[in-house]
């Protein structure tokens, strides 16, 4: 699973209350009604553009450091192949009663073959007596009817070095997996895949991964394929494309350098592009993150400059990120906004909290805590109109997330157990894109939005553009 890494640096989108189209029944209070929905239906997606910057910061930042030869990184879904790969062919154990015999054995030799039809699992591996080489499957095929998948694949060749009863001198050479999912679900596919390029002895130094995962047809984006290429010298690329159902094209990448540095750019669907430069904070405790981001002519937003400090504390393993962002709007204003995050991570668990502050006053708290199987987030945050939102958030292994929040008219009827005004439920694809519902009054809206923070909120068969993010 993605970890929402302990480095943080989020953006906080603003809440503009939008004007609105009068409806043919009660005018001034429909008025009232899409005001106040149109100002708070930012919320889900803003503290998601908390924890994606979050991520994507925190993970370029320490990637230098933390990115492995043998592909252990934070890459979503790649971070754990070599281990996983590892494991999956130690259990072929390869028992000494019939080793001997294999190691007689002339080419590509069977050394067995399972096809449990109750488990719905099948198994072979075979061994190479003239190369040293095995070659290792796993086939799942039948899975309980509550669980999304149909259908999961692996391979794994490997080196044994012709010392069968022996795997401490083993090399993984080369790791796929194929995943299928019922159609219910909205991933299709997703086929990963490691092949090792350099070793050093037994140490993997340098290799390309890949990741390809597959939506349903009926999904806005289509396709998100994550490469790696890691080179012997500890530099390397990371790159995310993404493909959508309207036929435009994204992408990211990231540069690092063996000292610890490097840049980034991505490029956006709807031609908005980023690009920046760090300093990674893991090799002498300080670090720094600078990113700037163009929007396309005609935008709200012009510019966005952010800027962090980074800093790590080793008496009490705690890091501290001091950061600001800059807007500057095509009229010529520019405003900025303040955060101070402190991480620190206990008994394999990542705890970070997010102090955050608008120049309009808002502000807010969000606490992110991320174990080995799942990350989740809360927190409130107080608008410039005095509403109090309690938020709760989920995030998943392909870094898709749920976002759940409830709006009350203060912070006293909330802590009163006054019923909220809003409560709202957003879906977020891996790209910031997604749905969601919200209901106010009793009045049920549909909310879909882009990566770039373009909204629409349905209502009644009828259809308003909003701005998520200014």
């Amino acid at each position: 699973m993605k970890r929402i890494a302990w480095v943080i640096i989020a953006i906080m989108a603003g809440m503009l209350i939008f004007g609105c189209e009068k409806q043919p029944a009660g005018p001034e209070e429909t008025s009232e009604l899409n005001q106040t929905v149109e100002a708070l239906a930012p919320i889900g997606w803003t503290t998601n553009q908390i924890v994606t910057n979050t991520s994507e910061i925190g993970e370029v930042t320490s990637i230098a450091s933390r990115v492995k030869g043998d592909g252990s990184t934070s890459l979503p879904g790649l971070g754990a192949i070599g281990k996983q790969a590892s494991t999956m062919l130690h259990k072929a154990e390869f028992p000494e009663r019939i080793s001997h015999r294999l190691a007689k054995s002339a080419g590509d030799t069977l050394f067995f073959f399972v096809d449990d039809s109750i488990a719905g699992v099948r198994k072979a591996l075979y061994y190479n007596s003239e190369t040293g080489l095995a070659r290792y499957y796993e086939v799942k095929y039948k899975f309980a009817d509550w669980q999304q998948m149909q259908y999961d694949s692996t391979e794994i060749r490997a080196d044994l070095n012709f010392t069968l009863d022996n795997d401490g001198d083993d090399k993984l050479i080369a790791w796929h997996q194929t995943q299928q999912f019922r159609s219910s679900f909205f991933i299709q596919s997703i086929v990963q895949q490691l092949t090792v390029t350099d070793f050093a002895g037994q140490e993997v130094v340098g290799a390309h991964l890949e990741k390809e995962t597959r939506y349903q047809p009926d999904r806005f984006l289509l396709m998100m394929k994550q490469i790696i290429d890691l080179l012997p010298d500890q530099s390397g690329t990371l790159r995310e494309e993404f493909s959508y159902n309207d036929g435009k094209f994204a992408y990211k990448t990231v540069t690092f350098r063996p000292d610890n540095t490097g840049e980034f750019e991505e490029m956006r669907r709807d031609g908005t592009r980023i690009s920046g430069r760090f300093d990674s904070v893991e090799d002498d405790g300080e670090g720094y993150w600078e990113e700037t981001t163009d929007f396309p002519d005609g935008r709200f937003v012009d510019q966005i400059f952010k800027s962090a400090q980074l800093s790590f504390d080793n008496s009490n393993a705690s890091l501290t990120t001091r950061y600001t962002e800059t807007i500057t709007y095509t009229t010529g204003k520019s405003v900025t906004d303040s955060a101070l995050v402190i991480a620190r991570e206990e008994n394999s668990t990542r705890y970070t909290t997010i102090h955050y502050y608008k120049h309009n006053g808002e502000h807010g708290t969000l606490d992110i805590t991320e174990a080995d199987s799942n990350s989740t987030l809360d927190g409130h945050w107080s608008t410039a109109d005095g509403f109090y939102v309690v938020i709760h958030a989920e995030y998943y292994a392909d870094n898709s997330g749920h976002v759940h929040f409830e709006v009350f008219a203060s912070e006293t009827a909330y802590q009163n157990g006054d019923a909220p005004l809003i409560v709202a439920d957003y879906y977020f694809s891996p790209d910031g894109s997604g749905n969601g519902t919200l209901t106010h009054n009793g009045r049920n809206f549909d909310i879909t939005f882009d990566d770039s923070g373009n909204g629409n909120i349905s209502t009644d068969g009828q259809t308003k553009q909003i701005r998520l993010y200014q």
